[in-house]
């Protein structure tokens, strides 16, 4: 920490803000990169294509607020229904890769979020096809 503060300089408070965003920041393009990987190689029929995949897709269908835990990754389009205290929801739609991991956030109202497509695409990954060999 002490050779950070010689070379950059600035408040320690300030390089650990900035090590945290590019962490995320770096945490959010090698996802994008693997589901990206993961899409190639599902193209080219590999197995290993539809493993990258459903991991992907996994880490794709929640989205919470729970205890200042904010979790949220998409890569490419979301239909998510949202609930609040477990009985209040709320449905959104998105066409946009984002990636949001964020502790000691101060959200009062815990939520957790399924994204519709991502289990959809998990279904049609694990669901047998006719003819295929098993």
């Amino acid at each position: 920490m002490g050779l950070l503060l010689i070379i950059f300089g600035g408040k320690r408070e300030e390089i650990l803000d900035n090590a945290v965003t590019t962490t995320y920041f770096i945490l959010f393009i090698l996802l994008y990169l693997i589901s990206i990987l993961a899409g190639l190689l599902l193209l080219k029929e590999d197995k290993m294509g539809k493993r990258l995949s459903i991991f992907i897709q996994f880490l794709q269908a929640p989205h919470f607020f729970v205890r200042g835990i904010y979790f949220s990754f998409v890569a490419g389009a979301h239909l998510s229904v949202q609930f609040f205290y477990g009985w209040i929801f709320q449905m959104k739609f998105g066409i946009v890769s984002e990636f949001h991991l964020k502790t000691g956030s101060f959200f009062y109202i815990p939520s957790v979020a399924i994204n519709l497509i991502p289990v959809i695409i998990i279904y049609l990954l694990i669901k047998p096809r006719k003819g295929a060999d098993l």
